[in-house]
């Protein structure tokens, strides 16, 4: 069949697009990234050959954000309406530490080995010493095996948090062997729609802090590696939030092989970021779809996507079933998740991939 179809030279297609373009120049269209610039179009003698597809398992879980407050029965109504409305990842967004009484109310009714569970602090006074001891006697208490559970603690204020209280969150996590992510870099404070070079070399650089602050010689890099993740805010530039997740991992594969770290890459979860919604609800409703694709082809693990009407504060049971359909849809209808890396043999995505990681590692390795 494809002898057919022969090979297009790149100056043939140039002399089309120019006739397309019926006298507008092509570097009109050209993208700046961080100062390196990248024409609209990509032709196999750009690539040479194509690198292989990025680690990744093609799925990705579906998250969802609930709300916890003075009322935790409410949280856990929201919560396991939820879970059965398909989300399986769900992160509780805490506004003061929770006692165990509290926790074990939240959590009644979810089967906690079948989901993976995030917990975030969004308060200055965080104690997440306190909530891992809670979590870990409900676990208990419900007689779950404490491996098969998968969870991650945050927390917003990074001083809210010394280092001494993450080296006793190692010991506790060692003592009982839960699957718990405890060091996370958070992209969200240094966001920027456009520049994304920035936005890597700085999450790359705080990654990169954790391990070289906490090593010592009770925790090895490739031990305090186990307990990172990346969370990701996703703008509405498709194609440059594809390749800005992409990027990411391939710059940190490049701090794992200096460290002489071997294994998976850090679980990477996807946010629509706040600063991309507008105060148009049916807006948001639209961008979303192609927020969560970009998010997915780039190769997120877990993804949430914001109801539309969050910017007011509260969202509604519709905003919220809306924005878990549209991973639905992706997955169900679409099939993303049938595909280890949807991105890769295109042109554009390889090209642009490969130039924002050259730019990112540039920056960062001027930082040390």
């Amino acid at each position: 069949m494809f002898s057919e179809f022969q090979p297009i030279s790149k100056a043939k297609w140039l002399e089309k697009i120019k006739q397309d373009l019926k006298g507008k120049p092509l570097s009109d269209l050209v993208l700046d990234i961080g100062g390196a610039a990248l024409e609209p179009f990509c032709h196999p003698d750009d690539i040479g050959a194509l690198p292989a597809p990025m680690p990744a398992n093609g799925d990705w879980e579906i998250g969802e954000d609930i709300d916890v407050t003075v009322d935790t029965n409410k949280a856990n109504r929201r919560l396991i309406a939820a879970l059965e409305n398909g989300v399986n990842a769900p992160r509780l967004i805490l506004h003061k530490n929770i006692s165990y009484s509290s926790l074990a109310v939240i959590l009644e009714g979810v089967n906690i080995d079948m989901i993976s569970v995030h917990f975030y602090f969004k308060f200055k006074n965080a104690n997440p010493l306190s909530l891992l001891s809670n979590f870990i006697k409900f676990i208990s208490l419900k007689r779950i095996e404490m491996n098969s559970v998968k969870a991650s603690i945050s927390w917003e204020y990074e001083k809210a948090v010394s280092e001494n209280d993450i080296r006793k969150l190692f010991e506790k996590i060692k003592l009982t062997g839960i699957n718990l992510k405890i060091l996370t870099v958070n992209g969200e404070k240094y966001y920027s729609e456009n520049r994304v070079v920035n936005e890597l070399a700085a999450m790359v650089a705080d990654g990169e802090k954790k391990l070289n602050q906490l090593n010592s010689r009770d925790f090895s890099p490739a031990f305090i590696h186990q307990y990172i993740q990346f969370s990701v805010p996703v703008g509405k530039n498709f194609f440059l939030q594809i390749a800005k997740i992409r990027a990411l991992k391939i710059c940190w594969a490049n701090v794992m092989k200096a460290y002489q770290i071997s294994g998976k890459l850090p679980t990477i979860t996807g946010y629509l970021a706040a600063e991309s919604q507008s105060e148009n609800k049916n807006t948001n409703m639209i961008a979303a779809t192609f927020q969560a694709m970009s998010a997915i082809i780039g190769g997120v693990d877990r993804l949430t996507v914001l109801p539309s009407d969050l910017y007011a504060g509260e969202s509604s049971d519709f905003s919220r079933r809306i924005a878990r359909n549209v991973q639905h849809l992706l997955k169900m209808e679409s099939g993303f998740d049938r595909v280890a890396d949807p991105g890769a043999g295109s042109y554009y995505i390889e090209k642009l991939s490969e130039l924002v990681a050259t730019k990112v590692w540039e920056k960062f390795i001027g930082q040390e």
